[in-house]
């Protein structure tokens, strides 16, 4: 059985990607003035600042249960994940999804295999 070699994503390339997602939706679009720092990968980490939302998003969306909003935005970012590495050549790849929002953080360890 051959072995894989770890080969790291090409950060500036999937956090564009991840803009371009952002982008493309518009719901969130309408609630974030800055999406190109919303979403950023650092390694194997991939940090999701939720302070980027206007307060009244922030209010009516996340602040009544933080983590349920959180396990849903790492659902709707499947496939947008998926998609990226699948195109990319990876078979699969460990994520750690870190969220902030105003002084909380939830974070949550991923393992996809595409």
């Amino acid at each position: 059985m051959d072995v894989q070699e770890f080969v790291e994503i090409d950060q500036q390339h999937f956090n564009k990607s991840m803009a371009n997602w952002v982008r493309g939706n518009r719901h969130i679009m309408r609630a974030i003035p800055d999406y190109n720092r919303f979403i950023v990968m650092n390694g194997p980490t991939l940090r999701i600042n939720l302070n980027y939302f206007s307060l009244q998003y922030q209010y009516k969306f996340i602040d009544h249960n933080f983590e349920h909003y959180c396990e849903k935005f790492i659902d709707r970012l499947n496939e947008p994940v998926s998609i990226y590495l699948h195109k990319n050549g990876f078979a699969g790849y460990e994520v750690t999804f870190i969220f902030l929002l105003n002084g909380k953080s939830y974070e949550k360890f991923i393992t996809y295999k595409v």
